[in-house]
């Protein structure tokens, strides 16, 4: 029997590890082409247009372990909003930024 995770069934592989070529599999059915709202203000959605394993690449999963190694991805990020409405969100993000860093310097 395979072991579920959460209510939802867990491929196995090999030996309860699914090797790379099933990560891959699964990251494709499950990310590409998929818009996702990563940001409500300003808000921004993510595309992830592709996901390849570059030389030295894999992949290990398992219940107990997941890891990933040199996944390149190519991604197309939108941010919606006004030329005036973006330049405020940066400055406001600037202005938080400075006043850390003056906060940590003392």
């Amino acid at each position: 029997s395979r072991p579920h995770v959460m209510g939802q069934q867990f491929c196995c592989c090999q030996d309860g590890v699914a090797t790379t070529s099933m990560v891959e599999w699964k990251l494709t059915e499950q990310l590409i082409n998929k818009r996702m709202r990563v940001n409500q203000n300003p808000e921004a959605y993510s595309t992830v247009l592709s996901a390849t394993f570059e030389d030295g690449g894999d992949a290990m999963m398992s219940l107990e372990r997941f890891t990933i190694k040199n996944l390149k991805m190519r991604v197309l990020v939108e941010v919606l909003g006004s030329k005036r409405e973006l330049a405020a969100y940066a400055a406001r993000q600037a202005a938080a930024a400075a006043k850390k860093k003056a906060s940590d310097a003392l």
